[in-house]
């Protein structure tokens, strides 16, 4: 599906489309729900079955609901599964019958929703970070992608790519939100999705950038570049050996750092024709 006011295209070369999203725009509103109502609007269309993966606290089932979508979700950590499964009691009328929510694996997905299977048009589905390496006791059977790492990360997402593929219809989209993670270490989940899709039977449709920070496009040009303050004596103010602003400008650098800033947004695709090429 195009982008066109925020796509660069390379296909004629073979490359996957590239899109840039601003998803942390809004004060009051999480940059996980703006992102999840983006992809729900590209990739479906009123009436359609909708299934979030990883979905949280219920707040994105309820949002695809209310775009007009039938909402499936599954979410396996308990205090958020509890959460999602309040929302559903204290459903409006006229949304009752289109949000679902298990509990569970989503790995099982095509057990846990054998209802939506091979029917959603599109398919959500969240990476989490996976846990750190030092230290840490794996616990492979909690259904956590978060407390695996390493290979057994990879597998296990692979897992949940491979059902997620079951849910879709062909032509459907298969949505994989890569979560920003500090810049240092960590798995490639980009990488992990690339290469689990063509297993899954998917191909690789599009990249996108989800910029979870708010930007601020509003600089002081002056005072980055320590130009002198002509009312003051052409004394630059601040501290006499750094022009002012730089300091400020160090401290956001290292910020963005530590501090990840976007989301990558990897968009896959079912082939209506099975034998379309699949992969990146």
């Amino acid at each position: 599906m195009a982008h066109t006011t925020t796509t660069t295209t390379t296909r004629s070369q073979g490359t996957p489309p590239l899109a840039v999203w601003t998803c942390g725009q809004h004060e009051h509103i999480p940059p996980r729900e703006i992102l999840t109502r983006r992809a729900v609007l590209a990739f479906s269309a009123r009436g359609d079955e909708v299934v979030l993966l990883g979905h949280g606290d219920g707040a994105v089932l309820l949002q695809t609901a209310s775009a007009g979508r039938t909402a499936w979700g599954i979410e396996v950590e308990a205090n958020r599964s509890r959460r999602a499964e309040e929302w559903l009691r204290d459903l409006p009328d006229n949304l009752r019958g289109r949000a679902h929510h298990r509990a569970g694996d989503a790995r099982r997905a095509a057990e846990l929703l054998g209802e939506v299977a091979g029917r959603a048009r599109l398919v959500l589905a969240w990476l989490p970070d996976p846990a750190p390496t030092a230290g840490h006791a794996q616990d492979r059977a909690a259904g956590h992608l978060g407390r695996l790492s390493g290979a057994d990360y990879e597998r296990a997402a692979g897992e949940l790519i491979g059902a997620a593929a079951t849910l879709a219809a062909p032509g459907a989209a298969v949505v994989l939100v890569c979560a920003g993670r500090p810049q240092a270490g960590g798995a490639d989940r980009v990488l992990i999705a690339s290469r689990y899709a063509p297993e899954a039977g998917l191909a690789y449709l599009q990249h996108i950038i989800a910029i979870t920070a708010r930007l601020n496009n509003e600089v002081d040009e002056g005072a980055v570049l320590g130009v002198a303050d002509q009312a003051d004596n052409g004394a630059v103010p601040g501290a006499p050996d750094e022009p002012v602003g730089i300091g400020r400008a160090r401290a956001q650098a290292v910020a963005t750092v530590v501090h990840p800033a976007h989301d990558d947004v990897v968009v896959l695709t079912k082939p209506a024709d099975r034998g379309a090429g699949v992969g990146r």
